[in-house]
Order: C-alpha cells, then structure tokens, then sequence
C-alpha cells in the first residue's frame, strides 16, 4: 500500500527533532555555568528556576531532570515522527499535554502571568494537538 506522505509532518518533525536537540543540549548549559561560576549546581538552579510550580513540592535538581528527560522524549518523538512511527505520534501528543497542562499550573499555583511568549508557546502546543489528532494524519502513521 502505497501512502501520501505529507510534507507538513516531515516539516513538523523535523522542527521537534531540532526543537529536541537544542533543548536537549541546552540543559547542559546550567551544568558549564555553575562550574565556571565555581559555585554547587544546586545554587545556580535556585537562582535559575525561582517560580516554577513543581518546585513546590519537589526539588528544584528533580524538576531540572524532569525537564531534561521532558525533551529527550521531545527529541525521540521528532525522530518517531519522521519515521512516521505511531508512537512518535501519541508521545508528541502527550508531552504537548503535558506542557500545557505544566505551564498552566506555573500560572495558577505561581502566580505567573500569562506573558506573551507562553501565549505563543500555548498557541504553538494546542496546533501541535490538533493537527496530531486530526484523522489524515492518524491515517499515515497506520
């Protein structure tokens, strides 16, 4: 069976799998800087995430892997989709859900604004969820 790929999905994967890539290498950043900086990890961190809702509960180290292992699933969804993968598919669906769900939270239980990058990034994640969900799209990764 012969299927029309899409050029929208090899776009959008590759846009994630670069998104993922970035991110993935960006984590390290905080790591670098807190040796150049010659102070512990966990000073950079507290200086670095000062409002985030999980911090809350959790530690600020723990919610900082939780974000690295957020887009290294990031960046085998991009790589699932290009393959047109199903599970590429469902798990890009699910951390969009899970990042609106995350930045939501950050605005209720933070006391966060709305700010208009996080619009955006909210506009950006609610296009991924419907154009993932959408039944063309369902069909290709069959």
């Amino acid at each position: 069976m012969n299927k029309k790929i899409s050029i929208g999905i090899e776009v959008l994967g590759i846009a994630i799998l670069i998104i993922g890539i970035y991110f993935a290498l960006g984590m390290i950043f905080p790591y670098i800087m807190a040796v150049h900086k010659n102070i512990s990890f966990s000073t950079y961190l507290a200086d670095l995430m000062t409002n985030d809702f999980l911090c809350l509960f959790l530690s600020k180290e723990i919610v900082y892997f939780i974000a690295h292992a957020f887009f290294i699933f990031v960046l085998f969804a991009g790589i699932g989709i290009l393959k047109f993968k199903e599970w590429g598919r469902r798990t890009i669906i699910t951390l969009s859900a899970i990042e609106i769900i995350w930045y939501l939270s950050d605005c209720v239980f933070a006391n966060k604004l709305l700010a208009i990058d996080g619009a955006v990034e909210m506009l950006i994640l609610l296009g991924l969820l419907l154009f993932f969900t959408r039944s063309k799209v369902k069909e290709q990764f069959k």
